[in-house]
């Protein structure tokens, strides 16, 4: 049954790159067969991995008197499926030859090779800088630094803001005053009807600007006055900025041939001046070599599209059939996520990477592919960056709304994940519009404050073999009192609760989720200790259960394909963690100073990120000696909690010059301030100012 899963996979991925040309329609219903039959494989098989485990964690008797019978009834459950399924798999099988068939490659056929250069750059030219407000004392007196005000000590009295209370407070606040606010997307009447009560007639000379794709509401909210309609670029400007996306310039190279040129020009023109078709087209130019069939080919394929749909959706359309195969499962993903919301770097690719997405290519770490498939979305125009980090790489990105609306469409469309929204007044999920399906992959948007078990609930109803759960928080967390129960949801692969805050138990049936490949808990106090049985999510790759504080027991040692481990950041009761076994990881946090750093540290040569707690000057030269030899280690994180900076200052340069830590581009102390020239010995670090 595996073995015919695999087969079909591979068929999988042979029909997408015939679909992306031709455009059959008997393929692409085949294909989506496909899909189903392989999740229906996946499912069987992971329940009969689930059986063999609780089977065999049982005792003679246990097994003898309680669960035989149960087994029996639940492996010919087993069967029947089997049974149900075969004939399926064997007609597809049958089918294959017909929509998978090897053809001699044509000369004018496009390509979704990559030129090396191109397929590692870093795309800075697309990202937007932040207006930060820092520190309240800054804010004192603003009408944001009040508002802000105001916010913070709800929040740490636990008490909501009213909408009417929201409105009626910046009017108070805006009175007498000269105001120019904008408003930016509003959608609806009614959003507007709810804002309008927040402006008071100001001082002469105050505004109001929004920004909106609804023109009835434009005129709406003032009738007297007339709607600017932005106008489309002109032939120039398209062209430059044609330019700017496809070669990272603002014009072409001096070699570009000249009938390059001309269908480039006949490609911008087809874009008819919108800034976002000519950005995702840029993109997509940007992958293929310069040669005129291959533009040609694209020219063809955008005119094939444009009797049926728009413009842009025809060229998100071209532009998503032109990615890799794994790549789409990569975009679709982001359909998961809220509007506007930030998607941090380490959550997104955490999950593709348990998810299975990410494909190695050479030398390259699992963590640099998924890098590069971050950053070959996009150089494509297909994700949009949102915020840098210090070293110069992307912390976070986002969807502009059309994109993501068209990934929204073509995740439902390919069975591949859906979006839930909960209702504030019933504390449940709208699910109103929504057809019970086998989407393996949920995404939960959570505006306020509800009930997560409830909610919990409803998703596994819907979904009892659902494969990846994600929580979204609108508001920046959401406290809990109680943890929902796995029991339902038995084949999770990706458990996603990051943005709860609180104290609660841990869930006890955690040990049963041994499919389990991603936990992200984080800001979780556990009251009592964690289960041991946490030690059975033997396939889990990321663990994170960071900004809380918990009783870990020492079962890290099982999880061998651990790559990302977060720990709380006080660990009660703390034990000596064993993690000799863990030879995958790529990022260490939370972890205190202890014998581990004794014990085989060649385990350790593959981590890139290490936050390690230090409590004296003498465990901080322990780590000092730890991180010597670490040749992959690039970010080092150290939280002091002492403070002799008199010692530190005069060991730390000495210390640090004699360690072989090339690759090291970051060192931070936590909780302590250095001066400069202390890090004047250290060769070849670049340091973050703290």
């Amino acid at each position: 049954m595996k073995t015919l899963g695999e087969q079909l996979n591979v068929s999988l991925v042979k029909a997408d790159e015939l679909q992306a040309r031709d455009k059959d329609v008997n393929r692409r219903e085949w294909m989506l067969q496909v899909r189903d039959a392989v999740c229906e494989i996946e499912v069987i098989m992971d329940m009969v991995d689930l059986e063999e485990r609780l089977w065999k964690e049982q005792s003679f008797i246990m097994r003898f008197v309680h669960l035989i019978p149960k087994r029996c009834a639940h492996l010919c459950r087993i069967s029947e499926k089997i049974i149900q399924i075969k004939p399926k798999i064997e007609g597809l099988i049958t089918q294959k030859e017909k929509h998978v068939a090897e053809k001699a490659p044509s000369s004018t056929s496009t390509s979704s090779s990559l030129d090396p250069t191109r397929r590692f750059r870093r795309v800075l030219h697309n990202t937007k800088e932040n207006f930060a407000m820092v520190g309240m004392e800054r804010a004192k007196g603003t009408v944001m630094g009040e508002l802000v005000k105001d916010d913070v000590e709800r929040r740490m009295k636990k008490e909501e803001w009213q909408k009417e209370e929201i409105m009626g407070k910046l009017n108070n606040l805006l009175e007498n005053k000269r105001y120019l606010v904008v408003l930016d997307d509003l959608w609806t009447l009614q959003a507007w009807d709810d804002f309008e009560k927040a402006f008071p007639n100001g001082k002469s000379g105050s505004k109001i600007m929004l920004t909106s794709r609804n023109e009835r509401l434009a005129a709406y909210a003032d009738p007297r006055s007339q709607p600017v309609v932005p106008e489309m670029l002109s032939e120039k400007q398209s062209w430059d900025l044609f330019c700017k996306r496809t070669f990272n310039n603002a014009d072409p190279p001096g070699d570009f041939p000249q009938d390059l040129k001309h269908c480039g020009k006949k490609l911008v023109k087809k874009c008819g001046g919108l800034p976002l078709a000519i950005v995702v087209l840029g993109g997509l130019l940007s992958t293929k070599r310069r040669l005129i069939h291959e533009w040609e080919s694209v020219l063809r394929n955008i005119y094939w599209n444009l009797g049926k749909e728009d413009r842009l959706r025809s060229i998100i359309d071209l532009s998503y059939d032109d990615l890799p195969y794994n790549l789409k499962s990569c975009f679709l993903y982001t359909s998961l996520f809220p509007e506007d919301f930030r998607i941090k770097r380490r959550r997104l690719i955490g999950v593709w990477i348990a998810e299975g997405y990410i494909r190695q290519e050479g030398e390259e770490t699992l963590h640099e592919a998924a890098e590069n498939a971050l950053m070959e979305l996009i150089s494509r125009g297909m994700v949009q960056v949102e915020e840098m980090n210090s070293l110069g790489r992307v912390k976070s990105c986002r969807l502009h709304d059309v994109l993501r609306d068209f990934s929204i469409v073509k995740a439902k469309e390919e069975c591949f994940g859906e979006t839930f929204k909960a209702n504030i007044s019933s504390s449940s999920l709208d699910m109103s519009s929504i057809k019970k399906s086998l989407c393996p992959k949920l995404g939960v948007h959570i505006p306020s404050r509800v009930s997560i078990r409830t909610i919990f609930k409803q998703v596994a109803a819907y979904n009892k073999h659902a494969r990846s759960i994600l929580f979204m928080f609108y508001h920046e967390s959401l406290v809990i009192t109680k943890m929902p129960t796995f029991n339902e949801v038995k084949l999770l692969r990706v458990l996603d609760l990051e943005g709860l805050r609180g104290e609660c138990e841990f869930p006890k049936e955690i040990g049963n989720l041994i499919h389990l490949r991603y936990l992200g808990m984080r800001h979780i106090d556990v009251i009592g200790p964690i289960p041991c049985n946490i030690g059975n999510l033997q396939k889990l790759r990321t663990l994170d259960l960071s900004e809380g504080n918990a009783n870990m027991p020492d079962v890290l040692w099982k999880m061998e394909e651990l790559r990302i481990l977060c720990l709380p950041s006080i660990i009660r009761k703390q034990k000596q963690l064993r993690m000799d076994n863990l030879r995958n990881l790529h990022t260490l946090k939370g972890v205190n100073v202890g014998s581990w750093m004794k014990k085989n540290t060649s385990t350790f040569t593959n981590v890139v990120k290490l936050f390690v707690k230090a409590r004296s000057m003498a465990e901080l030269s322990e780590v000092i000696a730890f991180v010597d030899g670490l040749t992959s280690l690039q970010c080092l994180s150290i939280w002091c909690g002492f403070y002799d900076e008199k010692e530190i200052f005069s060991t730390v340069p000495l210390q640090f010059g004699g360690i072989n830590c090339q690759q090291l581009v970051k060192l931070k102390f936590m909780d302590i301030f250095l001066h400069e020239h202390c890090l004047t010995h250290v060769n070849s670090l670049q340091t973050s100012p703290l």
